[in-house]
């Protein structure tokens, strides 16, 4: 962990960003869930001391400037610097477990053509700026300057499902890393099982009931402030659940599996990653799958993730299928998005912000941002009755849609319209 109090970080997306949407259509790379924590949050973990700035892709930058202490598209600026005086930009993609150093030779760290990260002083650093961050030939760019590459073994996401599958390890590692010495600070009542409770955390106000069954023999359990978990819920870990979020009666959650704050989960989950104020409150299986923020899943609402050959599974990236060389992978699901009753996904589904899916047998496996996915086809969502029904979903957590919100989502409807066009002419 870094201690130098004068260290300068810069957290860039690169162009790749376009393999992890539709997730990060309304988020940058680095606001990704991954095991206890946010990628950034895993950024900041290891350089507690540094001036952290962020590039981001320009339609996002207010959306982070609502982030206390972080400067978002601010280019270093030229002028006399010291020059021993070090910046390091780091990948948004990258799943940092270690730090980099920030302070030695100048220098590229690439991991075949992409940049991981880059070592240099302070007085060249304006030479990389948020356009140039997403520009794919910025490793050659940099070469020309005279900085030299080296080849790095720093871990790197691509797609969602990467997220999903490093999910477990993350947490095993964060939990280790953040709660050294776990404590049971809320209620867990008389019939209620903790097994390995060394391994669990219960934060303030958070209460157990009787008959639920916390088992962390197989990895650890951290549970947040206001967590109600009900009677015969039944949790393995290593799990994550953060403040205000309800399990339900009778819900099993397997291991790998992190839940963002505000949710309200039911039914059975397994490795899979869930944003907040996201609803699974019934029967229904989600696994290997990652969910956004306010999702709502109906009754019944299953996935696949796994196919009956037991062959890697295919799924929608940059507009084509790709082999994702897993043989689990589940849904893909973005913020906004909604499931009727009994929707079932095929392996593999990827589902766009604000989409609407509901209907008999199984759904199409890519549903565009923004559109209702029916039995007669795929139509586009109108964007004033979409935020119409997001204002609702949000005021009943007693949240408001915020301007800079609507203008964020205003402009994703404009950036997949193309999206929408090209499913309803092939329909």
């Amino acid at each position: 962990m870094l201690s130098c109090s004068m260290a300068n970080v810069c957290v860039f997306e690169d162009h790749n960003y376009t393999k992890l949407l539709p997730l990060v259509y309304l988020r940058p790379i680095c606001f990704l869930r991954c095991g206890l924590t946010r990628l950034l949050d895993k950024f900041v973990q290891q350089y507690p001391q540094a001036k952290i700035r962020i590039f981001c892709r320009d339609y996002l930058a207010d959306l982070l400037k609502k982030e206390q202490g972080y400067a978002v598209n601010k280019t270093y600026s030229g002028g006399p610097k010291s020059g021993s005086e070090k910046v390091l930009f780091i990948n948004a993609r990258v799943l940092l477990s270690t730090s980099i150093p920030v302070e030695g030779d100048e220098e590229i760290g690439v991991k075949g053509d992409t940049v991981v990260y880059v070592r240099v002083e302070l007085k060249k650093a304006g030479l990389i700026t948020p356009p140039k961050a997403l520009d794919p030939e910025l490793v050659n760019k940099l070469a020309a300057k005279g900085l030299k590459k080296v080849e790095t073994s720093c871990e790197l996401i691509t797609y969602p499902w990467d997220l999903v599958g490093r999910n477990a390890e993350q947490i095993k590692k964060d939990f280790k890393a953040l709660y050294p010495q776990p404590m049971i600070n809320g209620q867990v009542y008389e019939g209620a099982h903790l097994v390995d409770e060394q391994y669990i955390f219960i934060g303030q106000s958070s209460r157990v009931y009787p008959g639920a069954v916390l088992n962390a023999e197989k990895g650890p359990i951290y549970i947040g402030k206001n967590v109600k978990i009900l009677s015969n819920a039944n949790i393995e870990g290593p799990v994550c659940i953060e403040d205000n979020t309800l399990i339900k009666m009778g819900a099993k959650i397997y291991g790998g599996t992190s839940i963002g704050r505000g949710c309200k989960i039911g039914g059975e989950i397994e490795e899979s990653i869930v944003h907040a104020y996201t609803n699974k409150q019934h029967h229904g299986f989600v696994g290997h799958s990652y969910l956004g923020r306010w999702v709502n899943l109906g009754a019944g609402t299953t996935t696949s993730d796994l196919k009956n050959n037991y062959s890697s599974i295919k799924a929608y990236a940059e507009g084509k299928r790709i082999d994702t060389g897993r043989i689990f992978v589940g849904t893909i699901m973005a913020d906004h998005a909604k499931a009727g009753i009994n929707s079932m996904f095929a392996a593999g589904t990827v589902v766009g912000v604000g989409a609407n899916a509901f209907g008999g047998g199984f759904l199409p496996k890519f549903v565009p941002s923004f559109a209702w996915c029916e039995e007669m086809g795929i139509v586009a969502y109108q964007l004033d009755k979409f935020l119409e029904t997001a204002s609702k979903a949000m005021a009943r957590r007693k949240k408001r849609i915020s301007r800079i919100e609507k203008d964020l989502i205003k402009h994703v409807f404009e950036l997949t319209r193309t999206e929408r066009d090209a499913v309803e002419m092939a329909g």
